[in-house]
């Protein structure tokens, strides 16, 4: 039942038309509005906050939103740069579904990295919604449609995966 599912899920997102983007990619220098989407279960705290801190302390606007991968998220409360959403906010295709990600989606970053390891049809599914200029995260086959840059890697750390998109963010 969940590959059945799975695979509708997948068509689903592949159906979905993305914006337009025409103009060229822009630099981190000019960048000003940074998104990052992440499992919270898979990513140290410490990671994220030293990824947060790397694009701030460029004079960057970060906003964060964090997949937990349960019914409730024990403990954590959104604000206005980190948002949650947890089972209950997915549909019945594990596709997200809630206004708190409506919010983050239609934001226009200029970069969005998706820091998801593991390929996580939820998270992706944050990416392929994004209205962000430049969309970045690790190459996945089944989910090549989910961003406009991808790494081709075998990391399995957010660390490991942010220090690979970070060499091509210079």
């Amino acid at each position: 039942m969940a590959n059945f599912r799975e695979k509708i899920a997948l068509r689903m997102l592949v159906k979905y038309k993305q914006i337009t983007k025409p103009e060229r990619l822009q630099s981190l220098g000019n960048a000003r509005e940074i998104g990052i989407v992440y499992d919270v279960k898979s990513t140290e705290i410490q990671s994220l906050n030293a990824i947060v801190h790397y694009f701030e302390s460029l004079g960057k606007n970060v906003m964060s939103l964090g997949f937990y991968n349960e019914k409730e998220s024990n403990n954590l409360v959104s604000d206005a740069k980190t948002l949650y959403f947890n089972q209950k906010d997915l549909n019945f295709w594990k596709i997200p579904k809630q206004e708190q990600v409506s919010v983050f989606t239609n934001k226009e970053f200029d970069f969005l990295l998706n820091l998801d390891t593991l390929g996580s049809i939820s998270l992706q599914a944050i990416s392929t919604f994004s209205k962000a200029r430049t969309r970045m995260g690790k190459h996945f086959d089944q989910y090549n449609f989910a961003h406009d840059f991808m790494v081709k890697s075998d990391v399995t750390s957010t660390d490991d995966l942010f220090a690979s998109i970070q060499k091509y963010l210079k």
